[in-house]
């Protein structure tokens, strides 16, 4: 291991040394010719004096740093450390641990779950404190890497014992945009997690979500929670500022950023508060008919990590928000103008791009032939496509599918606002000569062949 960190170490170093003998040719051209504004521009980019300032940061106090000391890698550690252990506003009430387990895998992690998790990593993604160890080190790495990273797996699945790397996660504070950046409020940390570890727990996640998916809004293997609590409990964070580390300090709340376990976290801790919280709250859309045909209820939208609470009445709206206080895309219309204006910005990022100026008199078209793109709209519409192809064929009885294609039938629209209703526009874009209605429409999707052939022949809607 530490041999193949040293020659990925040597390639970097190599990779440097022949980037800046380009910058210096780049520098002697210039020189020659009398460029002074380049000349200096590429001096400043090798010496770094055109990276961002972060001394200008001020302590707690409000007092300057007047120079990169020990004091600044402090005041970030003091920063982050009160940021990522605050103490609960409430008492923690945990659900009790169900009588029976779920039949989770807890056997050995075997090399093909390794295999699979390393396929799915993302390239081009930066490495935590295993510093050389990317995604594309162990995608491209050989057999060896990969069975290093499946004894290291094994061994921490095993003895429940994990190596601080693979606890301990980098913090690097990114700026806000145009805002005061003396302030430590003003910047958003970025957490880099240890490659190793995502592939742990991308393991964990594939044995557990066939499982425990079924059972959401309608406890856990022992071992298997074990398992992941390995990497947070006792888990460490250092902030990385201009190349320094801080001390570490421990992080007691919250989730690892960039786990992949994370999302599924969320939705079960997300799915257990409003199962016990919002009982038989909700905005009527469809009312009862009879015994046969009882009243539809619609409780929450959700999507990624935003949660819609619906009601009929503002007390009820209230009394909705206090029960969840105390328990705990691809639906937009795109309008003429809308369209327009995405598509001039498309092109006009194209044309910096490609460096071609408007008095070049090149067309749009001829601009989407040299890019091999498409127009940005006609993208948008064929995810948009999909996206309704995907939930319509979920079970009928889905809030996503019942109300995929649902036509308000409530309230009246505002004078200006949009016209066309979300079930037409979604119409259009299938079948542009005639309206289809919502049963065509789903009876349509069900046919995944006869779906996709519609979402490639999907042009732009006026």
């Amino acid at each position: 291991m530490a041999n193949m960190a040293d020659d990925v170490t040597k390639s970097y170093q190599r990779e440097e040394t022949r980037y800046l003998k380009e910058e210096l040719d780049v520098l002697n051209t210039a020189a020659a010719t009398g460029q002074v504004n380049r000349t200096w521009a590429v001096i400043n980019k090798i010496a770094g004096k055109n990276k961002a300032n972060n001394n200008k940061v001020r302590k707690s106090d409000g007092t300057q740093i007047k120079k990169h000391t020990k004091d600044l890698l402090s005041e970030w550690q003091a920063y982050f450390k009160d940021l990522l252990n605050a103490e609960p506003v409430h008492p923690l009430k945990l659900p009790d641990p169900a009588e029976e387990d779920l039949p989770i895998n807890t056997d050995p992690i075997s090399r093909e779950e390794i295999e699979i998790a390393i396929r799915r990593l993302k390239s081009g993604k930066a490495a935590g404190l295993d510093n050389s160890t990317t995604p594309d080190i162990l995608k491209y790495g050989g057999s060896f890497m990969r069975e290093t990273i499946h004894t290291i797996c094994s061994k921490v699945f095993s003895e429940k014992i994990a190596l601080s790397q693979l606890k301990t996660n980098l913090i690097i504070p990114i700026p806000k945009k145009d805002i005061n950046l003396t302030s430590m409020s003003n910047y958003r940390g970025i957490t880099l997690m240890s490659v190793a570890a995502k592939i742990y727990n991308r393991v964990l996640l594939d044995r557990i979500r066939p499982i425990v998916g079924p059972y959401l809004r309608n406890n856990q293997a022992e071992v298997i929670v074990k398992a992941i609590r390995i990497l947070y409990d006792g888990s460490k964070s250092a902030v990385l500022v201009e190349g320094e580390l801080t001390k570490e300090f421990p992080t007691d709340t919250g989730i690892l950023q960039g786990d992949v376990l994370d999302p599924f976290l969320f939705v079960i801790v997300t799915d257990y508060v409003l199962s016990i919280s919002i009982k038989d709250s909700g905005f009527t859309t469809h009312p009862r008919r009879s015994s046969r045909a009882p009243a539809q209820i619609l409780s929450d939208l959700e999507f990624a990590d935003d949660i819609a609470l619906c009601e009929s009445t503002l007390e009820g709206a209230r009394s909705q928000l206090l029960d969840v206080s105390e328990a705990a895309r691809s639906t937009w219309i795109l309008t003429k103008h809308l369209t327009a204006y995405l598509n001039s910005y498309h092109t006009n990022c194209l044309r910096i791009i490609l460096v071609i100026k408007r008095l070049d008199n090149v067309t749009n078209t001829t601009l989407y032939n040299l890019s091999h793109q498409s127009a940005l709209t006609q993208t948008i519409q064929k995810r948009q496509l999909r996206w309704v192809g995907h939930i319509l064929r979920k079970p009928t009885n889905e809030p996503l599918n019942i109300y995929a294609l649902y036509p308000p039938l409530h309230g009246r629209r505002k004078q200006g606002r949009q016209r066309l209703l979300y079930p037409e526009y979604i119409g259009r874009l299938v079948s542009p000569d005639f309206l289809l209605s919502p049963l065509e429409i789903r009876r349509i999707a069900q046919d995944r062949r006869e779906w996709e052939k519609l979402v490639s022949a999907c042009c732009a809607v006026d």
